[in-house]
C-alpha cells in the first residue's frame, strides 16, 4: 500500500487554506516570508504599492553573513553618490573598529619612498580583491589572503574604492585557503553593493599605484561595469548526471535551465563542462531580489529531473563571470 502524503498551506493571518500564496519580502534588512490568502495578500499588495510609489530604488540588501571572517560593506543612508557622478569623489568610506583611511595621497608618498629605496628588497605588496563605488562603509576586522593576512583597506580615486589588504612579498599566495578568502570577500560584499571582482592574485608594489595604474587609466571600464551590477549578483548552477542516467543530453537539459531562468536573469554564460557527467553548469545574472524565485525555479527543476540530475545552486556571489572589463 503507498502512503500518499499532501502538504496544505494556509494563511498565517486569518488560517484560511483557500488560494494562498507565499510572500517573501524585506525589512529593515532583514528578509521575511509569509503565506496569505487572497484578502489579505491584496492587503498587503495595497499597503506595500502605496509606499513604493512614493520611495527610491536602492540597492537590495542582505543580512550579514553568520561567518565572522567576512566584511560587513554598506552604503551610508545618507550618500547615494553613483560611481563617478556628482558627489562621488567627495563620498568616502569608513573603516570601523580603528583602521583609518587609505588615501591614494598617502600610497603615492609611501610609493615615493619605495622607489628611493629601490635597492631594497619590497617586503609589503598590496593585493586587490575588486573595484567598487567609493560611497561605502566596510565595518570590521576582517582579514585578508596570504600566510601573515593583514586587515582589509581601500584605496580611493576619483569615485571608485578598491578593496585591499597587504601581504609579504615574496611570499606563498594561491592556496586553496587564500582562494576561499578571496571569494568569501568578494561574495559577502556583493549582496550588499556592485563589486567588480580583479582576478585570484592581483598584487601591486604599493597603494599609489593602485590609484595610478588601475583606478585612474580604467576608471570608464569600472564606472560603467558597476552600473551594470548594481543590484544584482550572480547565480551559478550546477547539475550532475546520476549514475546511469543518459548523458547524451546535456544540450537539451542546458537548453531547459536557461529557459526556465529566461523571465529572471539578466545574463547567463554556460561553463564547458568539466566531468562527462555534468549535466548543466550555467551561471546567471540576477537581481537579487529575485533570490526566492530563483530558488523556486531551481525547485521545480529539481522535481522534474528527480532521479536523473542532481542539482544544486549557489550564489548569490560576486559577478565573476559577468564583471570583466576591456582590460581583463
Amino acid at each position: 500500500m503507498a502512503t500518499v502524503t499532501q502538504k496544505m498551506f494556509t494563511c498565517d493571518v486569518c488560517g484560511n487554506a483557500a488560494d494562498v500564496q507565499k510572500w517573501a519580502f524585506r525589512f529593515d534588512g532583514k528578509r521575511y516570508e509569509i503565506d496569505l490568502c487572497a484578502k489579505h495578500s491584496n492587503a498587503l499588495d495595497k499597503v506595500v504599492s502605496g509606499y513604493a510609489s512614493k520611495a527610491r530604488k536602492a540597492t537590495a540588501r542582505r543580512g550579514q553573513r553568520r561567518n565572522s571572517r567576512r566584511p560587513n560593506a554598506r552604503r551610508p543612508r545618507e550618500q547615494a553618490a553613483k560611481p563617478g557622478g556628482a558627489g562621488a569623489k567627495s563620498a568616502g568610506s569608513t573603516m570601523e573598529a580603528g583602521t583609518s583611511r587609505s588615501q591614494p595621497q598617502r600610497g603615492k608618498a609611501a610609493a615615493k619612498e619605495a622607489d628611493k629605496g629601490s635597492g631594497m628588497r619590497q617586503v609589503k605588496g598590496i593585493y586587490v580583491y575588486g573595484v567598487l563605488p567609493a560611497d561605502i562603509e566596510v565595518a570590521g576586522e576582517t582579514q585578508g589572503v596570504g600566510e601573515r593576512p593583514g586587515p582589509l583597506g581601500i584605496v580611493y580615486s576619483d569615485g571608485l574604492a578598491a578593496l585591499i589588504s597587504e601581504v609579504d612579498l615574496p611570499g606563498r599566495l594561491g592556496s586553496p585557503e587564500d582562494l576561499r578568502t578571496y571569494r568569501g570577500i568578494l561574495d559577502s560584499i556583493a549582496i550588499e553593493v556592485p563589486v567588480v571582482p580583479l582576478r585570484f592574485g592581483t598584487v601591486f608594489a604599493g597603494e599609489g599605484l593602485v590609484a595610478d595604474e588601475l583606478l585612474g587609466p580604467r576608471h570608464d571600464e569600472f564606472v560603467t561595469a558597476l552600473e551594470q551590477l548594481e543590484g544584482r549578483a550572480q547565480f551559478l548552477i550546477k547539475g550532475r548526471y546520476v549514475e546511469g542516467a543518459l548523458t547524451a543530453r546535456r544540450e537539451e537539459d542546458t537548453r531547459a535551465l536557461q529557459q526556465a531562468m529566461e523571465a529572471i536573469s539578466v545574463d547567463s554564460v554556460v561553463r564547458e563542462p568539466a566531468h562527462e557527467r555534468e549535466a548543466v553548469h550555467i551561471a546567471f545574472l540576477v537581481d537579487v531580489d529575485q533570490e526566492p524565485e530563483v530558488e523556486r525555479v531551481i525547485e521545480d527543476l529539481a522535481r522534474a529531473w528527480e532521479g536523473r540530475i542532481d542539482v544544486r545552486l549557489l550564489g548569490p556571489m560576486a559577478a565573476y563571470d559577468f564583471a570583466r572589463t576591456d582590460s581583463d
